[in-house]
């Protein structure tokens, strides 16, 4: 009896070891999926600033372009 409960608890110690581990990994996982997501997040910000930031300086050459052409005009 007592060597029946011993295995009986021995194998549900395995089980539960098993169950720990695979918990353990997809732990892991789940933290390096966060990791790229906020590295991706990170790197969007900043393709979303820099777009902005070439929006904007091709609005200042177009009016110093604009600016150009006038004074030409008035040159002329």
């Amino acid at each position: 009896m007592l060597l029946e409960n011993l295995t009986d608890n021995e194998s549900e110690n395995t089980n539960l070891k098993k169950k720990v581990f695979e918990k353990e990994a997809h732990i892991q996982e789940l933290s390096c999926l966060f990791q790229s997501e906020k590295s991706l997040e990170t790197k969007i910000a900043k393709w979303n600033l820099q777009s902005r930031m070439n929006k904007n300086e091709a609005i200042v050459m177009k009016e110093a372009s604009r600016q150009k052409t006038v004074a030409l005009k008035k040159g002329i």
